[in-house]
């Protein structure tokens, strides 16, 4: 039967259709982070009203997704609520073209985002407990995502190339419906770890304890750092006279980074811990964004976005492995939906928010602000690892 939890033989199996659903879901990353800003700025939005548009995404994460995330945990029906979830969001973005003025745009740009962000906590929760309970490699089955996300802009790139705006829409939609198809091939992975607890206290169990919340806030700041890339990377890059098809490029090969990162993630979280891949990502992010303000030369260029790999992928694989270990049973999908919500809803959203006047007002120069908190994040990652809590 379709979702059906593989039986013990079949952990290969399991962990391709978990890859499956982060290919199609980064798929629709790699071009929705580069080149939806392109389609809002064809509609005529500012600077500000970008920024305000693409956070409104990242913010409907603090609304929707540790609630989901605890139904979750209580009911076990984690599949259920993915595939309603991303089955909500491609009808938002089919919407897209049937709306006009700017309040129409940020509501439905906050369900839109906000479904497909809360839908992956509870894959990255199923993910983890395949590690814990099969013995799989959370990163190798991670890597699929990075992979599509590189082909995705890199293609996506190249076909975009002479389109119009439009185009950028058409891609979106269709990569929607595949993430929806990636869904309902998901296992119906329903843990046994389920608590009577009750539902907010489910919440508030999780914050309570101060090694999860210096957690949540290193690696936010770190992954919030990330914010001025997303939102005018392209924009950025265009205005200095890179071509679509070498922004395209530029987007994909730091991944590349990224999937070596992933691939070998098992072995160097091992060596480093998770608090030292954070200190790893954070302290090679402040350098990234540092350089990034100042450089546009397309060799040296191509050279510091390969350190997103380290930037975006080390701290993310710490994180994930910091709460592997750490999250308790009955509440991991809690756990990882207030991660979400806290680092990269609330920190990452209101540093979009601030994004777009910081880079109307201040051009390359507002990636410093971005090296600034990226700096900050690892300091509070060299503080977590000297409290013992590696």
């Amino acid at each position: 039967m379709v979702g059906a939890l593989p039986k013990p033989g079949d952990s290969r199996l399991l962990a391709w259709r978990l890859a499956g659903y982060y290919g199609a879901v980064f798929a629709l990353g790699g071009v929705v982070l580069p080149f939806w800003p392109v389609w809002l700025d064809a509609r005529g939005l500012t600077r500000a009203e970008i920024s305000q548009l693409l956070a409104a995404g990242t913010l409907a994460r603090l609304l929707a997704t540790p609630l989901i995330a605890r139904l979750a945990d209580h009911t076990g029906a984690r599949k259920r609520l993915i595939v309603g979830l991303t089955g909500a969001a491609l009808a938002c973005w089919s919407l897209f073209p049937a709306v006009a003025g700017f309040a129409a745009l940020l509501a439905l740009s906050m369900l839109a985002q906000g479904c497909s962000a809360a839908a992956m906590p509870l894959v990255e929760d199923a993910t983890l407990g395949a590690a814990r309970t099969r013995g799989l490699d959370y990163g190798r089955i991670r890597l699929a995502g990075s992979v599509t996300f590189l082909l995705a802009s890199f293609a996506g790139g190249l076909w975009l190339t002479g389109r119009a705006p439009d185009a950028v829409l058409v891609l979106i939609v269709g990569l929607s419906a595949l993430t929806v198809g990636a869904a309902l091939l998901l296992p119906d992975s329903r843990t046994a770890e389920r608590l009577s607890i009750r539902f907010v206290a489910g919440l508030g169990s999780v914050l309570g304890k101060p090694d999860l919340r210096l957690m949540f806030l290193a690696s936010g700041l770190i992954q919030a750092s990330h914010m001025v890339y997303y939102g005018f990377g392209t924009i950025h890059w265009r205005a200095a006279g890179l071509s679509d098809g070498f922004i395209g490029f530029l987007w994909a090969e730091g991944v590349i980074a990224e999937i070596v990162l992933f691939w070998y993630g098992g072995a160097l979280a091992r060596r480093l811990r998770p608090t030292g891949l954070m200190l790893l990502g954070g302290g090679l992010g402040a350098l990234r964004w540092l350089l990034t303000g100042v450089v546009a030369a397309p060799l040296p260029l191509a050279a510091v976005q390969a350190l997103h790999g380290f930037s975006f992928g080390a701290t993310h694989l710490g994180a994930m492995h910091y709460l592997r270990e750490r999250a308790a049973p009955g509440l991991t999908a809690t756990t990882q939906g207030l991660y979400a919500a806290l680092a990269m809803g609330v920190l990452g959203g209101l540093t979009m928010l601030a994004a777009g006047p910081l880079y109307a007002g201040l051009g390359g120069g507002a990636f410093a602000a971005m090296a600034a908190l990226a700096g900050l994040g690892t300091a509070l990652a060299a503080w977590l690892r000297a409290r013992g809590d590696n």
